[in-house]
């Protein structure tokens, strides 16, 4: 992420950048006179308002921006695979990160499963709540 800073004045301002309630991300660099702030490799932890105060000795002013941060969804709790008896029940959590926040979809042998797609039967038998799938009274064709 670059963020650019330009202020005019007499004599020529210098230029100061902070982050409202946290420093500047490690690894963050200042070039053209502390203008530009860049940010390499960006994190979602990076997120926040960055300020730019130009100053010379007669003024200072300040701005500041919003940087929001976008991640792909990633598993915090990976799905496993399962054994269990005949008509015994079985429950999946999933869990995973991501920025907007996750939505949950299930899948059972590439067919989506929820109230329009499953079957009257299925849909006494498959509990789905958000992150959860629990199968109860467990059959053969739920292999």
């Amino acid at each position: 992420v670059r963020m650019e800073c330009i202020a005019f004045g007499y004599p020529v301002p210098s230029y100061n950048w902070t982050r409202r309630g946290a420093p500047l991300p490690r690894g963050a660099v200042l070039s053209s006179y502390n203008r530009v702030l860049t940010i390499p490799k960006v994190k979602v932890e990076d997120q926040g308002e960055y300020i730019c105060r130009p100053y010379n000795d007669r003024a200072s002013v300040e701005n500041s921006v919003w940087l929001t941060i976008q991640a792909h969804p990633n598993y915090t709790i990976p799905l496993e695979d399962k054994h269990a008896d005949l008509r015994s029940d079985v429950t999946w959590t999933c869990e995973a990160f991501g920025i907007p926040d996750v939505t949950y979809h299930w899948f059972k042998n590439g067919r989506l499963l929820d109230n329009l797609t499953l079957t009257g039967e299925e849909r006494d038998r498959y509990i789905i709540q958000d992150n959860v799938l629990k199968i109860l009274r467990v059959e053969q064709r739920d292999a």
